[in-house]
């Protein structure tokens, strides 16, 4: 892993975004199938998203981590789809090694030649230097957005990319205007919490990630909603601070208890008169879920860089 090629890697984010608009993945018709995502880190992630997304129209999806103990019960009607932008990922590789149905696997490694896979499906992320899946979960995103357009026969993806260019594009233009509050906001002692609709958990799950990874901060995740039955409890320490991502219908009751409690709240996305962060097209539910990372992602490259010094 390497602080500066990371940075870099997020600064090309624009461009990668630019390379996935239109491109094909390929992938073999799952119309009708149940389908199985599995994968660690940033790819369940990004998976659970996808799997809430297909269940509520209809397709029959799930996603689990790839380190489950008991596998389950596949017919011919099942497909397996194991992302791992390494293609190195053990507890994935193990996974593949356990079942006995054919699997798809969604990697950015284009070398690999595993047993027990069907095909590859190359998520076209583009080499990532810094060693942090960042350019990967973006890609893994979008690549299972297009599964999602040949399932549903729903097209949106090109429209939300070519949007998401400029949404990205801004907050890296702007970051002079808030990366002294973020990186404030996240050093608190006693951590940083991030919260998101469920539409969009993995904002906030990959978020925390890379204050975790690359900060070396203590950084957790919940739903927003969720967060007043699991989290809430939190805002009685001396110094609690929580970054949201808009479109909760659950937002004001979460800030009822964090004005209640003098917590620090700071706010992203969808102009209100309590964000302070926004973005081009920030009201776009898609839009958000393809952008609103890079916030977390440049903070935890400068925090990375300071606590290197």
């Amino acid at each position: 892993m390497d602080r500066d090629l990371f940075l870099q890697d997020v600064l090309r984010k624009p461009e990668v975004l630019s390379r996935l608009e239109g491109h094909n993945f390929k992938w073999p018709d799952l119309r009708g199938k149940r389908i199985f995502f599995v994968g660690m880190g940033s790819s369940h992630y990004a998976a659970k998203t996808i799997a809430h997304r297909l269940q509520v129209q209809g397709v029959n999806a799930y996603a689990m981590l790839a380190s489950v103990q008991n596998l389950p019960i596949l017919g011919k009607d099942d497909a397996v789809i194991a992302i791992s932008a390494s293609g190195n990922s053990v507890e994935t590789n193990d996974f593949i090694s356990r079942v006995s149905a054919p699997v798809i696997l969604l990697t950015n490694n284009a070398e690999l030649n595993l047993d027990h896979i069907s095909e590859v499906i190359h998520m076209n992320a583009t080499t990532e230097r810094g060693g942090v899946a960042c350019l990967s979960y973006m890609a893994t995103l979008i690549s299972l957005l297009q599964l999602e357009e040949q399932l549903t026969s729903n097209k949106f993806l090109d429209d939300a990319i070519s949007k998401s260019i400029h949404a990205v594009q801004h907050i890296l233009d702007t970051q002079d205007l808030w990366t002294e509050k973020l990186d404030d906001f996240v050093s608190g002692n006693d951590g940083v919490q991030f919260v998101a609709p469920l539409e969009r958990l993995s904002s906030a799950e990959q978020s925390a990630l890379m204050i975790r990874e690359c900060a070396r901060q203590k950084a957790d995740a919940s739903e927003v909603g969720d967060w007043s039955h699991v989290d809430v409890y939190l805002t009685k320490t001396s110094d609690y601070r929580l970054i949201a991502f808009s479109g909760s219908r659950w937002t004001e009751q979460m800030l009822e208890w964090t004005t209640k409690r003098n917590s620090r709240v700071l706010q992203i996305g969808q102009e209100t008169p309590t964000a302070e962060l926004d973005y081009p097209y920030s009201d776009d539910a898609l839009v958000a879920l393809l952008s609103e990372v890079t916030y977390a992602e440049i903070t935890s490259g400068r925090l990375w860089y300071h606590i290197s010094k």
